[in-house]
């Protein structure tokens, strides 16, 4: 099971396929069995972006613990992943800021957890994930301005 990250945003994004030679953010449509994420969205184009490790695990982020936030989960930022976590939130970054200018909509779940509800929504901008110590939060809705 992996961590997943879902972008809504007014335009698509480019493709890119994850190549395991060459590891990078990419993105794809989203599948079928994943179809259910889309109620959580405002903007019309929903697509799904993965880490250097073609999930999500490799974006900065925290899992809940028995269904509850984390007390402080910046204590949880592994410094083994540091470098990791840095290349995936610049490619992250990259990604976003090259669209249209605005906001875009990101919401990060645990695989298979599609239809769940976020536990909380963040207004959150681009500029918060450039942040080395920028987690995202597993059932945390974000809406980053650009």
């Amino acid at each position: 099971m992996c961590f997943m990250l879902f972008v809504g945003t007014d335009e698509p994004l480019p493709l890119k396929e994850w190549r395991k030679e060459a590891p990078d953010v990419c993105v794809r449509p989203i599948l079928e069995n994943e179809d259910g994420i889309r109620v959580h969205f405002r903007k019309p184009v929903v697509q799904y972006v993965g880490s250097t490790a073609s999930c999500g695990c490799d974006f900065p982020h925290w899992i809940l613990y028995n269904g509850e936030v984390p007390d402080d989960p910046t204590e949880l930022i592994d410094p083994d992943q540091a470098i990791t976590h840095e290349l995936n939130r610049r490619g992250l970054v990259k990604l976003l800021a090259s669209g249209a200018p605005g906001s875009v909509e990101i919401y990060g779940v645990w695989a298979g957890n599609y239809g769940r509800q976020p536990k909380k929504i963040e207004e959150i901008s681009i500029d918060q994930i450039r942040e080395s110590s920028f987690l995202f939060g597993e059932q945390i809705f974000y809406r980053v301005s650009l």
